[in-house]
């Protein structure tokens, strides 16, 4: 066996394959060349009939890639009497189809895959693995065990782990990370990375980036930019393919959307040469696209490309399939966004009825449909039935999803939302102070979550007039947003209006001077973020204008309340009913000056 294989890894694989009939594994190691050899030496040691089926052989002949149980048994009827099935590099599937739609895949074909009697043996790279633990739930379950193999030259140590025991672990994703970003900082002491590194580390941030503070994001946008063109310049499809979703996600994370658009149509036209007009990957480059659409704000175009992937999968008879009640899902957000609650509402019961047809209630496409019905009940102010969703997908995430700490946060802070808006002030404090713990516990108290929850928290204490709480939370939220943004940043802005608003509402005269303080900070955001004439603009000078007035500045107030008016004339013209309420206040600023 090679020096680069750890031993004691390598023997508790092989002994799990030995002594077990039927079953599956996983191995991870970082690059295709380590993931064959470990395959291969796991063959040749075995006393058992094994199949190698290497995925990078199929690097020059996309369309033929296994990636169904029919593709896979047509292998395996060439060697009719396999008993141990190696499957390895699986991540490269996800680079041609997209990691998402494959890991589909694999979660369907789970009960098929054990129904051929075999032992299935998964090789991957750490990423890879971490993404099928999050997104493949079902198949998650069946996994009998799970390492990871060390290789010496590459400096990189990965820790031997249980599936279940990671699942849903944003800390690990996060160390993943930080080890791929070492080992590229390392090898630019000594000359350039390896693409394949690079590439590694850019991967590994977009699945924890939104819970590392913003140095880390300029760092990947330096890498990105140096790195980008010389990504993109490889010649094979299937590097082409990974460079344009890679880039089209990070650009994404960067909120530079347009940019993003770039990526994704470029996608698609390569995915349309590849692969036939009615498949799958084409439907999904189109839903890909659709999302870049949405977060331009162009919602025509998103639902043209979303009707055309789910008309692709009407016509191959998969109008119910998994990846096409995703699609569903999608259609309903688009309903969102543009106020059709009701049609969003239909279609999430009709998906709740079809996986109950098709599945169970342990997959968890079911509770994800109960937290996004539960939200188109919020939005339409149904708030009863709301809070019966949300409850339903959290007893679903409990018994089946326990590993999933960051669905179990997102649904206590829905909860929440309900008791707060329905009144039941102590109940939404108390639902908060759950989701709190458990972040603090599993994710870390430096992320977007808790940064939602400590603003969260905040609205709630004051809601009940328990202003020290509330300007401890928002001092909370203030200090993880200046980790994560920096000091700049629209949310930041937001953030000092809120605690801004606390001080005032104490009616303590010495929390005015640290007001006024906040205030002025957020106005300063703002013009640096936005045009001139702009919403949030006009919407801190009334906010500064009321702080103003109750400071006694009434000069202040007034020009402050004037320019607001004037800028929301230029935006929403003379009939915008917000006007009446500026015309108001600035009669009764003029009436105390004494005009």
């Amino acid at each position: 066996m090679g020096a680069q294989i750890d031993s004691e890894q390598f023997q508790m694989l092989s002994l799990m394959i030995e002594d077990t009939t039927r079953g599956m594994c996983i191995y991870q190691a970082a690059t295709a060349k380590e993931q064959h050899l470990v395959a291969e030496e796991l063959k040749q040691s075995s006393c058992k009939r094994t199949t190698v089926i290497d995925m990078a052989d199929y690097a020059e002949r996309i369309a033929d890639i296994p990636v169904d149980i029919q593709q896979f048994k047509k292998i395996l009827n060439q060697n009719p009497k396999t008993q141990v099935v190696i499957v390895c590099n699986l991540q490269l599937c996800g680079l041609w189809m997209g990691d998402s739609a494959y890991i589909e895949k694999l979660n369907y074909m789970r009960d098929q895959l054990m129904e051929c009697d075999k032992m299935w043996v998964f090789g991957m790279t750490p990423y890879f693995s971490i993404l099928l633990s999050q997104q493949a739930r079902d198949l998650s379950t069946y996994v009998m065990f799970n390492c990871s193999f060390v290789v010496e030259e590459d400096k990189i140590t990965y820790a031997y782990d249980k599936m279940k025991e990671y699942t849903g672990d944003m800390k690990l994703c996060i160390s993943r990370f930080e080890e791929y970003r070492r080992y590229v900082l390392e090898q630019m002491k000594e000359g350039e990375p390896g693409l394949d590194m690079v590439c590694k580390a850019l991967q590994a941030w977009l699945w924890c980036a939104d819970h590392l503070d913003y140095t880390v994001t300029e760092w990947i946008r330096n890498l990105t930019d140096r790195y980008r063109d010389e990504i993109l310049a490889e010649e094979s499809e299937r590097a082409k393919l990974f460079g344009y979703k890679l880039f089209s996600k990070i650009y994404m994370q960067f909120n530079e959307y347009q940019e993003a658009l770039i990526f994704l149509k470029k996608r698609l036209s390569l995915v349309q040469e590849i692969f036939q007009t009615d498949s799958e990957e084409v439907s999904a480059a189109y839903e890909d696209l659709a999302h870049g659409y949405i977060e331009n704000a162009d919602f025509q175009r998103a639902a043209e490309c979303s009707e055309k992937a789910l008309e692709i999968y009407r016509r191959l008879g998969k109008e119910y399939s998994l990846d096409a009640i995703y699609l569903w899902s999608y259609i309903a957000d688009l309903c969102m966004i543009q106020q059709d609650y009701d049609r969003a509402i239909e279609i999430y019961h009709k998906n709740i009825q079809i996986v109950m047809e098709t599945s169970n209630e342990s997959d968890h496409r079911l509770s994800m449909s109960y937290n996004n019905l539960g939200q188109m009940y919020e939005k339409k102010g149904q708030l009863p039935e709301a809070l019966k969703c949300f409850l339903k997908s959290q007893e679903l995430v409990k018994r089946y999803h326990s590993g999933d700490a960051e669905t179990e946060i997102t649904l206590l802070n829905n909860i929440s939302a309900i008791y707060q808006a329905m009144g039941d002030l102590n109940q939404a404090k108390n639902t908060l102070l759950k989701a709190e713990k458990s972040c603090l516990q599993s994710l870390g108290n430096t992320n977007k979550i808790m940064a939602h929850i400590y603003n969260n928290l905040a609205t709630v204490y004051g809601d009940l007039e328990q202003w020290i709480y509330a300007e401890q939370n928002y001092k909370k939220t203030i200090e993880i947003e200046q980790k994560i943004y920096g000091k700049v940043h629209t949310q930041l802005a937001i953030t000092y209006r809120n605690l801004a608003f606390v001080y005032l509402r104490q009616g303590n005269p010495d929390k005015l001077v640290e007001a006024h303080k906040l205030m002025e900070e957020a106005l300063e955001i703002c013009k640096k973020l936005y045009p001139p004439v702009h919403g949030e603009v006009a919407e801190l000078y009334a906010n500064f204008s009321f702080l103003c007035y109750v400071e006694g500045n009434l000069d202040e107030a007034l020009d402050y309340l004037e320019t607001a008016r004037d800028m929301y004339i230029k935006l929403y013209g003379k009939r915008s009913l917000r006007l009446r309420d500026f015309d108001y206040n600035i009669k009764l600023i003029k009436k105390a000056r004494g005009y």
